[in-house]
């Protein structure tokens, strides 16, 4: 809609969506489970982001839970190039989790490494995570 534009009622109204769109998302939305992660869409808009974007901007990523925050954690750590530790810092931020590695999520990565942070909606509401650019 814009940078700086407060959607309100008629929001829906300045979404310009073709045809085609519409019956992709509307595709997409009947074959998705509401109940499970994506992890395959969620992996391309981490590409798309890492491809697209300059500097070393953090990712927030929002998960329902520790279970979804562990295993997309592997997963992340497994696929290039999300693997590469001097490029990317790839940190949970879970309730159950002790406070020293809760801690960790605020402090800003050396340049160079991006940081994407792994969360349920703690970091929703409780905290601010200094350095965040996307929000997923």
């Amino acid at each position: 809609i814009g940078l700086f534009l407060q959607p309100d009622e008629n929001a829906e109204e300045l979404i310009d969506v073709t045809p085609a769109q519409d019956a992709l998302l509307n595709h997409y939305q009947s074959m998705h489970d509401d109940e499970k992660v994506d992890t395959d869409l969620l992996m391309d808009v981490l590409h798309f982001i890492h491809k697209s974007s300059h500097g070393d901007g953090a990712i927030l990523v929002f998960l329902p839970g520790w279970q979804e925050i562990s295993e997309f954690m592997v997963l992340l750590e497994s696929t290039p190039p999300f693997q590469d530790t001097t490029k990317f810092l790839v940190l949970p931020l879970h309730s159950g989790i002790p406070s020293a590695d809760q801690r960790r999520v605020l402090q800003r990565p050396p340049s160079g490494k991006r940081k994407i942070v792994l969360s349920t909606n703690i970091a929703e509401t409780s905290l601010t995570i200094d350095g965040i650019v996307y929000v997923v």
